[in-house]
C-alpha cells in the first residue's frame, strides 16, 4: 500500500491530503471507529499514535491541520525522518492501523 504521507522535505513538512484515495482504506477504519476523518481528526490519530510507541518525538513536531488537511512541522530533519520511519510501516498496514485505532481515545479527540 502506498504511504498515505505526502512529505515536503524543503521545509520538513508532513500532511496527509484528506480524501485522496491513498488514505481511503485508513479512513474506513477511522470511520468504522466513529473518527471524524479530517485533518483534526488525524491529527489526534497520529498523535495518540506516536505517544504509544515514540512519545519523544511529539517535541519535535509542530502540529497544524485544518479542516481538510493534517500538517505537521518537524523541527529538523532526523525528527522528520524518524515520523515517516515510526508511521509508514503502521499506515501502510491496513491491519496494524486498525490495531492502533482500536486502542484510541476517541472521546479527547477535538474534531
Amino acid at each position: 500500500m502506498k504511504s498515505p504521507f505526502r512529505a515536503i522535505e524543503e521545509v520538513l513538512r508532513i500532511e496527509i491530503n484528506v480524501g485522496f484515495e491513498e488514505i481511503e482504506k485508513q479512513t474506513e477504519v477511522l470511520e468504522k471507529y466513529d473518527i471524524y476523518p479530517n485533518g483534526y481528526g488525524w491529527e489526534g490519530v497520529v498523535s495518540q499514535i506516536l505517544e504509544k510507541v515514540e512519545p519523544d518525538l511529539l517535541s519535535h513536531l509542530d502540529f497544524d491541520s485544518e479542516g481538510d488537511c493534517f500538517l505537521a512541522n518537524a523541527d529538523s530533519k532526523e525528527s522528520y525522518d524518524r515520523f515517516l520511519e515510526v508511521l509508514n510501516p503502521i499506515f501502510t498496514d491496513i491491519k496494524v492501523f486498525e490495531e492502533y485505532v482500536q486502542e484510541l481515545d476517541v472521546e479527547s479527540m477535538d474534531f
